[in-house]
C-alpha cells in the first residue's frame, strides 16, 4: 500500500495498493468498495477540501477523478508516470505530479494545463490558503508555484538531497512553513519566500512521508525506512516514537476529527492507530501546572489567573509542584525550579538544580528539598542532585499520594494503597505509619487543617470521613470520585461525581450544585475543579450552611462559615439572631464586617450597660427587637420587665400615637405630654401636614419652630399674627419673623419689626437691599452713624444705573472718593476693551473731573492735576477715535469725507509720539490716506502712507491700503491749498501733518477744534496780566465797550487772520481815539515770534475794557484752575461752548446735536442742566 487520505469529515479511508482504489468505512472497519480503472500499480491519492471528489494517480500515466459515489469521472494521462497528487484546500483545483512535468487540473474549466518541471518530481503540496504549492524533486529543487503554475520561488538542496517529502504547516496565523523531508536524513523548514528557517535535523533513516499533527501544527509526524512512525516537535525536536512496524512505512495521516492514525507500508498492511496524548499534571492548593505541546510547562496561579510558559525541546514526561518548588522530569533528567519564597503571587521560576536519572515512575512529586518517585508499591526519596535518600517498599501498588506538609525535609506523604491502607510516611522515617484499613481500593485522599479527620474515596466512589484519632467512620457519602478539605473551615470538605459538586459541613445534610470536573482543591470560599478545558474556579455559596449553623445556635462556627463569604443579608441574620440570644461578641464582629453602624452602636451600648451590672434582659431584649422594627414585641418585652413608659416613648419616636394613646390610659402621670405634643408636631412636619405642625407647636411653647415653619412655607398672615401675639421682650422671635417677612417681600413689616425691635443694622441692610433710598437716607438723618454706610451702597447703586453724577455726590458723602475712581476706571477699563470709544471717552471725563473736585481740597495739587490733563487728554482721543473705529469696522456712517478727514488729521497729530489702549493708528492712517486722496491731501496721504512700515496692518485692510498706495504715487506730492490750516494767531499757513501736534508750526500756538467735525475755530487764546483777577475780567468785560468814530472803528479791519486790530497804544491804558486798541496784540506777536514755545497774548484792564462780551468765549473751569479765554477771530462765524465740558462747536452742529440727543456730544449734559 504507498499511500492513503481521509475524506474532510473522517467517515471514509481511501488508499491504494497494486492497481485498485480502496475505500473503507473507518467507523465500522469495513471495506466499502474496490475501485478498477488503472492498468499498473497506483501509487497516490487525495480528497478535495469538499469530500465531493478524489483523485489517484498510477504508474500507467493516468489520473483518475471519482466522485462521491466513487464513480469515475474524468481520466487524463501525463507522458511519464504519475508520483504525486494534490488537491487545492480552497477549490476543486488539482495538482498531479509526473517524472518529468505537472499538471493543473479545475473541475470550472475542465481542462488540463501542463508545465514542465526540470528534475524528477516526487512530492507535492498546497499552502493554506491554496494560492501556492510547492514541489519537491529528487535532484534536491523544490519549486514553488502559484496557482497559474508561474514558478516563484526556487530552492535547491543538491543533488546529494532527493526531496521525497514535504508539507505545509496548517498553521495560519504566523508565517506559512515548509517541512521538507529529503533522503540525504535531513529535515528542514523553510518560509514561503524560500529562507530557511530552523537548524536542520538529522533523522536517521529516510523519511518516506511528513505530515503535521494537531489543529495548528503543533508536532509533525514523520516515518520511512526506519519503520516508525516518530512524533517531532514543530521546530524537528525528536519527542517520541508512536508506533513501530515490521517494514517500511509509506504514508501515515491522522484523521480530521478523531484521534485516530491510519498508516501504511511495504507489508501491505492498513492500520488505525488510536493515539492518545495523556494529561501530564499537577498542583498545590492555588496553584495548577501542565504540560503543553509536549515541551512546555504552563504554571497557572489560580488566584490571579495569570499564566507563565516554561518552554523546553525535549518531551516531558512528569510535572510537581511543592510551595515555591516546581519538578519538570523528561525521559533522563529531572529539572527543579523555584519561585521566590517571600511573594506568594510571583510565578518567576528560576532553573535551581539538574541532574540526569533514567527512571519510569508512574508518580513523580517534589517536596521542599526531595523528589519522590513512586513505581508500583516502592517509593523512593531523591535529593535535589539525584542521591537517594530512602525507600519504603509497601504491601501492595500505590494508587494515590499526597504530600501533606510538614518541616523541611521531614515532610509527610499520605499514601493509599491497592489493598486498602491508608499510610502516613514521614521523608525522615524509615517506617510508614499504617493510619487506617478500608475495604476497597483508595482512589483519594486528604487531611483536613488540623488532622484530625481524614476523608477516602474508595473504588465505589463512596467518600468515607474517619476520625484519624479514635479511627472511627463519622459518616459517608455515595457518588464521590474526588475528595477535598477546606483549607479554612476543619469541618468541612467538598466533593464531585457525575457533573455535581457537593459541599458537607459537619453532621448537616449536603449541599449540591451542578459543576463537572475533578475536585482540586478547597480553598476557604473558592473550590478549584479539573475540568477537559483546564482548572476552573468554583465561588461556593455559602449562605445554606450558615443558616444550618444559626439554627443549631452555633454562632461561633457560624461566624467562621461567614468568614468564607457570604451576602450582607446574611451577615446582617448572623447579628440579630446572636444578638437575641444574648452573644454579643459575635453580633458585634458580624455587624462590622458589613458596617451597620447603628446595630454595633447598640451593642457597645448594651456591653456597656452589662457591664455597669443591668441584669433586666427583658428591656434589652426589646431595645433590640425595636432596632429590628418588631415593635409590638418589644412593647410586650418592656410591660414584662415593668417598664411601660419605654414603649410609650418608642411609640412617640415612631410617631405612633393611637399606640401612645393605648399606653397612657394606664400611665401615672408620669409622662411629660407636652414634650408628646411637640413630637406630635414634628411627626406632622413629617407628613407635610404642615400648618396643623404649626398649631401643635404654639400649643406646645415652642413658637421658634411654628415660626420656622410659616417662614418656610411663605405664610405671611400668620406670621403678621403671631408677631402681634409675641411679648416684645421676646427680641428672638420677633427677629426672626421679621426675617421671614423680609424674605417674603412684606417690606413694610418687616421695617417696623427691626425698627421697634431696635436692630437698626438690619433696618438699614433691610432698606438698602430693597433700594427704599427715601426711607434709608431718613433713617441716616435719624441715626449718623449709619450715614457713611448707606450713602456708600446708595452709590454702587447710582453707579449701576449709569448714573454717575449723582454716584459721585453719593460716595463723597459716603467719604468714599477713592472707590469713586475705582468704579469709573474699572468702567473705563471696561469700555475700551469692548471697543465703546464713546463710553470710554465720557468716563474718562468723569474721572478728570473727579481729580479736579480732589485737587480743589488737598494739599498737593500738583499730582491731580496731572491727571485732570492726561484723563482730559484720553477723553479727546477716545471722543475722537470713536468715529475712525466705526467708519472701519462698519459700513455705514453720518460723517462726510470732509468730517472724516479732519477727525483722522487731528488724531494722527495728537498721536504723533504715543500710543494709546484700543485705539489703532492702522486704522487712523487708513482714513487719513483714504479721505486725503479723495480731498486731493495727496502729500499728506503718502507721508501717512509712509508710516505703516511701522506697524502691523491687519489682512482685511492690507490690499485696500496698496490699492490706495498706487493710486496715491500717481498724483502730485502737494496738498490742496484749500485743505492747509492757517494760524488765527499768527496768520502762518501749516501743513496738515505736523510732529509738533496740533499746534502752529510758526508761533507754537495750539489750534482749536470744533468738536463735531472737528474743523479749526477762528479762536485766540489771551492770557491776564498778573494781578488781573478772573472776576475784575468778567466784570470789565461786561462793560459796553466805547464807540469810536471813523474809519478807525471800522470792523472789518478784522479781516486780519490774528483777529486784532494793527494798532496798538498800551502805555497807560488812556484813551484811544485814533485806534481801536486792539494792536497791542500784533505787539505781542512780535515779541514772541522768535519764540519755540508758545507765548499767549497777556491783556491788561484797558484791553478788556475795550472788547466786547460777546467776542470772547470764556472756559470757566473750577478751583484750582483758572479761566481760560478765547477771542473770536471772526464774528461772521458763530460758536458755542458747552458750559460743563468747556469743550466748543460751531452754533449749527451743535444744536443740531442737542435737538436730536437733548445733550451735549462730548459730557452728555442734559439740555435743561445747560439752561439752568
Amino acid at each position: 500500500l504507498w499511500d492513503l487520505c481521509f475524506s474532510p469529515d473522517g467517515s471514509k479511508l481511501v488508499t491504494v495498493g497494486g492497481n485498485r482504489v480502496y475505500v473503507f468505512d473507518t467507523s465500522a472497519g469495513t471495506l466499502i468498495q474496490s475501485l478498477k480503472g488503472h492498468t499498473n500499480n497506483v501509487v497516490c491519492t487525495t480528497f478535495s477540501k469538499d469530500g465531493q471528489l478524489f483523485a489517484s494517480g498510477s504508474i500507467d500515466k493516468s489520473v483518475i477523478i471519482w466522485n462521491a459515489k466513487f464513480e469515475g469521472i474524468l481520466k487524463y494521462t501525463h507522458d511519464d508516470p504519475i508520483v504525486c497528487l494534490a488537491f487545492n484546500p480552497t477549490k476543486s483545483l488539482l495538482i498531479s505530479g509526473s517524472c518529468n512535468d505537472i499538471g493543473f487540473w479545475s473541475c470550472d474549466e475542465n481542462k488540463v494545463n501542463k508545465c514542465d518541471q526540470p528534475g524528477r518530481v516526487t512530492c507535492c503540496s498546497w499552502t493554506n490558503d491554496g494560492q501556492f504549492v510547492a514541489i519537491g524533486c529528487y535532484n534536491g529543487v523544490i519549486s514553488i508555484r502559484n496557482k497559474m503554475g508561474e514558478e516563484k520561488v526556487v530552492i535547491n538542496r543538491g543533488q546529494a538531497c532527493p526531496i521525497w517529502s514535504i508539507a505545509w504547516s496548517p498553521e495560519t496565523e504566523n508565517t506559512d512553513v515548509l517541512a521538507v523531508a529529503d533522503w540525504s536524513q535531513k529535515l528542514s523548514f523553510y518560509q514561503l519566500s524560500g529562507k530557511l528557517l530552523y537548524k536542520e535535523r538529522d533523522l536517521g533513516f529516510d523519511a518516506c512521508f511528513i505530515s503535521w499533527y494537531g489543529a495548528r501544527g503543533e508536532f509533525i509526524l514523520i516515518g520511512g525506512s526506519n519503520r516508525k512512525v516518530n512524533l517531532y516537535s514543530k521546530e524537528g525536536h525528536f519527542l517520541t516514537m508512536i508506533v513501530e512496524k515490521q517494514s517500511w512505512i509509506w504514508s501515515a495521516k491522522k484523521s480530521p476529527n478523531s484521534e485516530f492514525l491510519a498508516l501504511c507500508g511495504q507489508d501491505g498492511c492498513l492500520s488505525l492507530q488510536n493515539l492518545q496524548i495523556a494529561q501530564v499534571h499537577n498542583y498545590y492548593r492555588d496553584r495548577y501546572t501542565y504540560r503543553d505541546n509536549l515541551t512546555d510547562v504552563i504554571v497557572h496561579h489560580l488566584l490571579t489567573d495569570k499564566k507563565i510558559r516554561i518552554k523546553t525541546k525535549e518531551l516531558i514526561k512528569k510535572v510537581a509542584l511543592y510551595q515555591n518548588k516546581l519538578l519538570i522530569q523528561y525521559s533522563d533528567t529531572f529539572l527543579v525550579y523555584e519561585s521566590p519564597a517571600d511573594n506568594a503571587l510571583s510565578l518567576q521560576y528560576k532553573h535551581c538544580n539538574k541532574f540526569n536519572k533514567k527512571i519510569d515512575a508512574t508518580i513523580v512529586m517534589i517536596c521542599s528539598c526531595n523528589i519522590i518517585t513512586i513505581i508500583d508499591r516502592q517509593i523512593t526519596s531523591l535529593s535535589f542532585d539525584g542521591t537517594r535518600q530512602n525507600d519504603w517498599l509497601l504491601d501492595s501498588q500505590v494508587r494515590y499520594v499526597k504530600v501533606v506538609g510538614g518541616p523541611i525535609g521531614r515532610e509527610g506523604l499520605l499514601v493509599g494503597l491497592k489493598n486498602g491502607k491508608v499510610m502516613l510516611i514521614f521523608l525522615d522515617n524509615s517506617f510508614p505509619v499504617l493510619l487506617l484499613t478500608i475495604n476497597g481500593i483508595v482512589k483519594g485522599l486528604d487531611f483536613n487543617a488540623n488532622r484530625t479527620l481524614l476523608a477516602i474515596v474508595d473504588e465505589h466512589n463512596t467518600c468515607l470521613v474517619y476520625d484519624v484519632r479514635t479511627k472511627e467512620l463519622l459518616y459517608q457519602e455515595p457518588n464521590a470520585n474526588s475528595v477535598a478539605w477546606n483549607t479554612c473551615f476543619l469541618e468541612m470538605l467538598s466533593f464531585s461525581f457525575n457533573g455535581l459538586l457537593s459541599i458537607k459541613s459537619g453532621n448537616f445534610p449536603i449541599q449540591q450544585q451542578k459543576q463537572q470536573g475533578f475536585v482540586l482543591s478547597f480553598d476557604g470560599p473558592r473550590i478549584y475543579c479539573l475540568t477537559k478545558t483546564g482548572v476552573t474556579n468554583v465561588a461556593v455559596p455559602y449562605s445554606a450552611i450558615l443558616y444550618q449553623y444559626i439554627e443549631k445556635k452555633s454562632f461561633k462556627d457560624a461566624y467562621k462559615i461567614g468568614c468564607l463569604g457570604v451576602t450582607d443579608d446574611d451577615w446582617r441574620f448572623l447579628g440579630q439572631q446572636s444578638l437575641e440570644n444574648f452573644d454579643f461578641e459575635i453580633a458585634r464582629k458580624s455587624f462590622v464586617q458589613i458596617r451597620e453602624i447603628i446595630y454595633i452602636d447598640l451593642v457597645l451600648e448594651i456591653e456597656e450597660r452589662v457591664r455597669r451590672g443591668e441584669k433586666n434582659k427583658k428591656v434589652i431584649l426589646g431595645d433590640i427587637l425595636a432596632l429590628q422594627g418588631r415593635y409590638e414585641e418589644a412593647a410586650d418585652s418592656y410591660k414584662a420587665a415593668g417598664q411601660p413608659s419605654k414603649a410609650i416613648e418608642m411609640y412617640t419616636d415612631l410617631r405612633m400615637f393611637n399606640m401612645t394613646k393605648d399606653l397612657l390610659a394606664d400611665d401615672d402621670g408620669s409622662v411629660d405630654k407636652r414634650a408628646l405634643m411637640s413630637k406630635q408636631a414634628a411627626w406632622a412636619t413629617s407628613l407635610n401636614d404642615l400648618k396643623s405642625a404649626a398649631e401643635m407647636y404654639m400649643s406646645a411653647g415652642e413658637m421658634g419652630k411654628a415660626i420656622d415653619i410659616m417662614g418656610h412655607n411663605g405664610w405671611s398672615d400668620m406670621l403678621i399674627e403671631v408677631t402681634r401675639k409675641l411679648d416684645k421682650g421676646d427680641r428672638t422671635n420677633l427677629l426672626k419673623c421679621a426675617n421671614f417677612l423680609k424674605a417674603l417681600k412684606q417690606y413694610a413689616y418687616a421695617a417696623e419689626i427691626f425698627e421697634n425691635t431696635g436692630d437698626i443694622a438690619s433696618l438699614v441692610k433691610l432698606q438698602t437691599e430693597t433700594e427704599m433710598w427715601d426711607e434709608a437716607i431718613e433713617t441716616a438723618h435719624k441715626h449718623p452713624e449709619f450715614k457713611k454706610e448707606i450713602h456708600y451702597a446708595h452709590a454702587i447703586w447710582l453707579a449701576e444705573k449709569d448714573l454717575f453724577e449723582d454716584a459721585q455726590k453719593a460716595f463723597h458723602k459716603a467719604g468714599k472718593e477713592q472707590e469713586a475712581i475705582l468704579v469709573l476706571e474699572q468702567l473705563t477699563d471696561n469700555a475700551v476693551l469692548e471697543k465703546r470709544f464713546q463710553d470710554a471717552s465720557y468716563y474718562h471725563w468723569l474721572l478728570s473731573m473727579q481729580f479736579l473736585d480732589s485737587a480743589a481740597t488737598a494739599k498737593k495739587q500738583t499730582d491731580l492735576l496731572k491727571k485732570f490733563n492726561e484723563y482730559q487728554r484720553k477723553a479727546d482721543i477716545y471722543y475722537a477715535y470713536h468715529v475712525i473705529q466705526r467708519r472701519v469696522e462698519e459700513p455705514f456712517t453720518f460723517h462726510s469725507q470732509d468730517s472724516l478727514f479732519n477727525i483722522s488729521r487731528y488724531l494722527t497729530n495728537r498721536l504723533a509720539n504715543e500710543s494709546l489702549l484700543g485705539v489703532s493708528k492702522v486704522y487712523i492712517l487708513y482714513t487719513l490716506v483714504k479721505q486725503g486722496r479723495h480731498l486731493g491731501a495727496y502729500k499728506s496721504a503718502r507721508q501717512a502712507h509712509e508710516k505703516f512700515r511701522s506697524l502691523l496692518v491687519p489682512p482685511m485692510l492690507q490690499t485696500l491700503i496698496d490699492v490706495d498706495c498706487l493710486c496715491i504715487k500717481s498724483k502730485p506730492f502737494n496738498d490742496a491749498e484749500e485743505l492747509l490750516p492757517v494760524c488765527y494767531h499768527c496768520s502762518s499757513t501749516n501743513p496738515l501733518l505736523s510732529k509738533h501736534g496740533n499746534v502752529c508750526v510758526n508761533c507754537k500756538h495750539p489750534f482749536v477744534f470744533s468738536f463735531v467735525y472737528f474743523e479749526t475755530l477762528p479762536l485766540i487764546e489771551f492770557k491776564l496780566e498778573d494781578g488781573l483777577t478772573d472776576g475784575e475780567a468778567m466784570s470789565l468785560l461786561e462793560l459796553e465797550a466805547p464807540q469810536h468814530s471813523g474809519k478807525t472803528v471800522n470792523r472789518k479791519r478784522k479781516d486780519s487772520k490774528s483777529g486784532f486790530d494793527d494798532d496798538d497804544d498800551s502805555n497807560d491804558g488812556g484813551d484811544d481815539e485814533d485806534d481801536n486798541g486792539d494792536d497791542f496784540c500784533i505787539l505781542e506777536y512780535l515779541s514772541s515770534s522768535k519764540s519755540t514755545k508758545a507765548k499767549p497774548v497777556v491783556v491788561n484792564r484797558n484791553h478788556l475794557k475795550k472788547l466786547s462780551l460777546t467776542d470772547v468765549i470764556i472756559c470757566k473751569w473750577k478751583n484750582p484752575l483758572h479761566f481760560r479765554y478765547y477771542k473770536i477771530a471772526f464774528t461772521d462765524v458763530p460758536i458755542v461752548k458747552c458750559d460743563s465740558c468747556n469743550r466748543m462747536f460751531l452754533k449749527d452742529d451743535y444744536e443740531l446735536l442737542m435737538l436730536q440727543y437733548g445733550k451735549c456730544p462730548f459730557c452728555r449734559k442734559a439740555m435743561e442742566q445747560q439752561v439752568q
